[in-house]
């Protein structure tokens, strides 16, 4: 029977072998894929970014190459979009990038409070002592209302990025609606300069 168990207990040493191995495949591959698809992507430095203010994307990443190979890739393109999102921003607006960056951080917080709520609520009370349960609800209670707080600030965030957004575009019509107006202008003077580079000649008809 030890024989037996030994035996077993190695076959499924190299099954979890084998899959690690599987998984870290698919990771590779999502990531080669990933870099293709967008040649001026740094993946390294947006694991790192993901590795400190959202663990929990990655390890979700993880967890769909582990249970849906075929379309973990899917996601990390997600992921890829918004940290590009990020670091145009970044680039342009560092005061607008430290907000976005403190909005990454709520935006965990919301999901890992999120997840042990589930957790508490999924608990068989009839395993729990009188106390215990007690204490399940005390935090129940408190998770719930802490969450309510997180989401309000979150969506008051959300709007106010949307204004920013807003007062972007509204910046770079007047700019175009500024050039428009400078054409018109100076439209006689274009003409004649396309008609010169044209006909060869400086007179108009």
């Amino acid at each position: 029977m030890r024989i037996v168990a030994a035996v077993g207990g190695l076959f499924l040493s190299f099954a979890c072998l084998f899959a690690d191995d599987a998984v870290e495949a698919t990771l590779a591959r999502d990531k080669a894929e990933l870099a293709a698809l967008f040649p001026r992507l740094n993946v390294e430095l947006m694991m790192r970014f993901y590795d400190e203010y959202s663990p929990d994307l990655l390890e979700e990443w993880r967890t769909r190459a582990k249970e849906h190979p075929g379309v973990s890739g899917d996601y990390l393109k997600r992921l890829a979009k918004h940290f590009q999102k990020l670091e145009d921003t970044r680039q342009t607006d560092m005061e607008e990038y430290d907000r976005l960056l403190e909005y990454e951080v709520l935006q965990r917080q919301i999901r890992l409070l999120g997840k042990e709520l589930r957790r508490l609520d999924a608990i068989d009370t009839n395993l729990l002592t009188a106390e215990q349960d007690a204490l399940r609800q005390t935090n129940l209670t408190r998770g719930r209302e802490k969450l309510k707080s997180l989401l309000e600030q979150a969506f008051d965030e959300s709007l106010r990025q949307q204004l920013y957004e807003i007062d972007k575009l509204e910046a770079e019509i007047s700019q175009l609606r500024q050039i428009v107006d400078e054409r018109k202008q100076n439209r006689e003077q274009s003409i004649r300069q396309r008609y010169r580079q044209l006909a060869g000649a400086d007179a108009m008809p």
